[in-house]
């Protein structure tokens, strides 16, 4: 049977959190022992590796799985809960302890869930764990529900147990691996067994031959003739798998050896759902005292439409020698790239509820002059999306470049912490001036945003004030600075209505838009009443906007548009009368978009829908450089926050994305840009083409965007090298966020006037 591909890319993660130590394997043993490796660091998503010009494969092991006569399930680190029922961290109670060299883990779980996947069909499988029983007297394993065996526990030691030969078909695809202790006692808080490791598709005779594969025995350095080298090392039969997407210009360079005496033949692959196996390069590598290195350089860039494994492979050693694959790095191809404009002032205009189709260069110019000179002057980021569907989630990441489950403000009931930095604070400090204006509620001060500011003003819908306030506000402001010449940064931010009601029409010009003579309940004033209260309602057959209701809205959102469109004219205005357009990066984006019928818009948290994720992002660089272009890479918010800094000449702690102008130029990220978006215990994160939506704990489900854009069919199960990659791109994301503990979710605390503003803004009831 083909080598089994389990996935489980965690097994390096935990093992490198937890430095843990095991007896060297009996082949091991026979070869010079390395010096000690030092723990990598941890990253924070998995977006963060490959952002710059290399990306170190020993560094980020966590990203890998390895597989020697069979998969490995290493239970004694966090690298299991990486597979275990798609939850972020291990079940609570349970912890690590150290027996006899080994990290175990002492369970007080009744029951432990674990996924893998088969290449082929079959017939029969052989697994194995080595465990001793606590409380627990017994074990019963389970293969897809189905019992697999049931074994007794001794509670004297730890032993490896071989499970009889599950004689049952397993087809190709992805399978549940369930341990039980049976008559365990409810609600207990004791813990029932400690287990070691579970290894599926393996079998030796006796059980406790078996060497399981570690950090110890993967990652060494390595020294031939004197040249030292951080390396994977494996034995005859192994292999190490990452997940990656290469960027066009990724280079894979490393170099290969033979650690000890003999020789062996080393391979380099590459496996993918959209095709057969690629074999990039094979070497025989000779060992003893005449050992060298054989430096390589793999193109990866033709891959680069491609999720892939990227796999090395000891096809063939002598016993006690390993082959070394040193200093393994993914690197770029030399190609410069422009330098990132300097701004004396960024603007950022934030769109609420705005559907890009609506704008251009998505759309005819229209009577939207103003965005028509930026989208001409701009570079237009089409495959941009945002991190969650809360409006105000998504200004707390343009404000400080973290994700939502990082910075907690997840629902639309949270308060953004006092204690993360945001670009106003960071502006401040560097003795620069920083203003915000907003007419969109969820970003008043109840919400966390009013800190830092030099002038912080809210307009409330309740008012009497137009949507082009906030931009008329704004250009004075800045008119006063730019007269100031004062030498500092300027950062200013502007939060408008966008497309979202109330919308700043007259009742007189209302009534002549589209459709004639509508008789509906819409109006300019009271439009996001009207929806709240269809939403509020409990039968959904009722919950419903009529195809003239949509014809008037759209219609009600253009006229508004053209109204804020007049305020961004004036503010561009003061710049040209400034003579500082040029030295300034203006960047306009959307929050959320509202979603299309059958639904209805303006949800304040709703479903994770694409539909919803997708909205406008424009940048005009200073000096209108990359003018007219459109990028059809993908993009973050967490990316606004990076390139305000970077043209601002400032630098900002722990964000992880991307400046937009690096962006822009053609680089991306070398082992691929994950846009993870999220609520609550939901997820959908986009790969390349791959869509993976979920809830945790629970099953996901897996589409390709590009030949299913309604993402009609699951291919979960069918696509394990996508469906691997998004998932631990996810498992990353959500283990950062829950190791992450300096930030805490705030509720907020909502004043008379802001609730009377989300009242009127249709988020809670009047």
């Amino acid at each position: 049977m083909r080598p089994l591909r389990l996935a489980f890319l965690g097994l390096c993660c935990g093992l490198l959190a937890c430095g843990r130590e095991k007896p060297p394997a009996p082949d091991a043993q026979r070869t010079p022992s390395p010096p000690a490796v030092a723990s990598a660091p941890e990253s924070d998503s998995v977006a963060t590796p490959g952002r710059g010009d290399q990306f170190d494969l020993v560094n980020s092991a966590e990203q890998c799985e390895v597989e020697h006569r069979g998969r490995l399930i290493d239970l004694g680190t966090d690298a299991a809960s990486s597979w275990g029922a798609f939850q972020p961290k291990r079940p609570a109670g349970d912890e690590y302890v150290t027996r006899d060299g080994a990290t175990l883990l002492r369970t007080t779980s009744r029951e432990l869930l674990y996924d893998f996947w088969l290449d082929e069909h079959s017939d029969a499988l052989d697994i194995s764990v080595r465990v001793r029983g606590v409380q627990a007297k017994s074990l019963f394993v389970d293969i897809d529900d189905r019992r697999a065996a049931s074994l007794r526990l001794n509670d004297q030691e730890t032993r490896v147990i071989a499970l009889p030969t599950f004689r049952q078909p397993l087809e190709p695809g992805r399978h549940r691996l369930r341990l039980r202790f049976p008559r365990a006692p409810k609600g207990s808080q004791k813990p029932l067994a400690e287990l070691d490791w579970i290894r599926i598709g393996g079998k030796d005779d006796p059980p406790s031959r078996y060497a399981a594969p570690t950090l110890t025995d993967v990652v060494s350095d390595v020294a031939l003739k004197a040249t030292p080298r951080r390396s994977f090392v494996l034995r005859g039969g192994s292999t190490l798998r990452c997940f990656i997407k290469p960027s066009s210009d990724a280079v894979l360079k490393l170099a290969l050896g033979f650690w000890g005496a003999g020789s062996g033949v080393a391979a380099v692959r590459l496996v993918r759902d959209s095709g057969p196996p690629v074999t990039l390069q094979t070497r025989r590598v000779d060992g003893g005292d005449a050992a060298v290195w054989t430096p390589l350089e793999l193109d990866l860039g033709e891959y680069h439409s491609d999720v892939v494994g990227l796999e090395l492979t000891a096809l063939d050693a002598t016993r006690g020698g390993r082959i070394a694959f040193g200093d393994p790095q993914i690197v770029r191809k030399q190609k410069p790239l422009p330098p990132p404009p300097v701004a004396r002032t960024v603007v950022m205009v934030v769109l609420s509820s705005v559907d890009r189709s609506l704008l251009p260069p998505w759309a005819a110019t229209g009577e939207l002059t103003g965005l028509g000179e930026i989208a001409r002057s701009s570079v237009a980021f089409s495959q941009y999306r945002a991190p969650t569907v809360v409006a105000s989630g998504v200004v707390a990441t343009m404000l400080t470049g973290l994700p939502p489950r990082a910075h907690r403000l997840e629902a639309p009931t949270d308060r953004l912490p006092a204690g993360v930095a945001t670009l106003a604070r960071i502006v401040k400090e560097a003795s620069g001036r920083a203003a915000m204006f907003t007419s969109v509620p969820t970003s008043f001060a109840p919400f966390g945003f009013d800190g830092s500011w030099e002038v912080y003003e809210t307009f409330s819908p309740v008012n009497d004030v137009g949507a082009a306030e906030p931009f008329l506000r704004a250009a004075r402001w800045l008119e006063n600075e730019l007269e100031g010449n004062a030498q500092g940064p300027r950062f200013v931010m502007i939060h408008a209505r966008g497309g979202h009601p109330p919308w700043d029409v007259s009742r007189e010009k209302a009534q002549q838009l589209k459709p004639p003579e509508y008789s509906g309940a819409l109006d300019p004033r009271r439009g996001a009443i009207v929806i709240g209260a269809l939403r509020a309602r409990t039968r959904r057959n009722v919950r419903r906007l009529t195809d003239d209701d949509w014809i008037r809205m759209r219609a009600l959102v253009e006229a508004s548009l053209v109204e804020q469109d007049i305020g961004l004219r004036k503010l561009l205005s003061v710049l040209k009368a400034k003579n500082a357009l040029d030295s300034t990066l203006v960047l306009v984006v959307g929050d959320v978009a509202p979603v299309a019928a059958p639904e209805l818009p303006y949800d304040p948290q709703g479903s994770l829908g694409e539909d919803r994720l997708a909205v406008p992002l424009l940048a005009r660089f200073p000096g209108q450089l990359l003018a007219g272009k459109e990028i059809n890479a993908p993009a973050n918010a967490a990316d606004l926050p990076v390139t305000v800094l970077s043209a601002l000449g400032l630098r900002g702690e722990g964000m992880s994305g991307m400046n937009l102008f690096e962006r822009a130029s053609g680089k991306a990220e070398l082992t691929g840009t994950a846009q993870v978006a999220t609520l609550p215990g939901r997820y959908a994160t986009r790969l390349g083409p791959w869509l993976l939506r979920g809830e945790l704990g629970q099953l996901p489900t897996l589409c390709a965007l590009d030949v299913d854009p309604a993402c009609s069919r699951d291919v979960f199960v069918d696509h394990s090298i996508a469906a691997r990659a998004t998932w631990l791109a996810t498992y990353s994301a959500e283990r950062a966020a829950v190791q992450d503990s300096r930030l805490q979710q705030t509720p907020a605390t909502l004043d008379k006037e802001t609730s009377a503003a989300l009242a009127v803004w249709g988020d809670i009831p009047p």
